[in-house]
């Protein structure tokens, strides 16, 4: 549940860094755990479109740590709820 003026932040890691991740994963700079984690790394479309799906909007989309990571504020989308109605 999503209060309606609530946000949603997510981060995760940009597919350039997928090997990266894993490289590092394998010879413990990186926690194991959190590479088996990440099975699937999305990229800035793919995040738009499950966003939309959500009935959500972007509000920020940045990439950050040299690329290898990104942030999405989301919000519920109010122009769509009310489209709908």
């Amino acid at each position: 549940y999503l209060d309606p003026n609530g946000k949603i932040i997510l981060t995760t890691p940009h597919p350039s860094a997928a090997r990266l991740h894993a490289l590092g994963a394998s010879t413990g700079i990186f926690s194991r755990e959190a590479d088996e984690e990440h099975g699937k790394f999305f990229d800035r479309k793919l995040l738009e479109e499950l966003v939309l799906s959500w009935g959500l909007k972007i509000l920020l989309y940045e990439k950050f740590q040299f690329g290898l990571n990104q942030v999405v504020v989301m919000e519920h989308d109010h122009a769509k709820s009310i489209q709908a109605v």
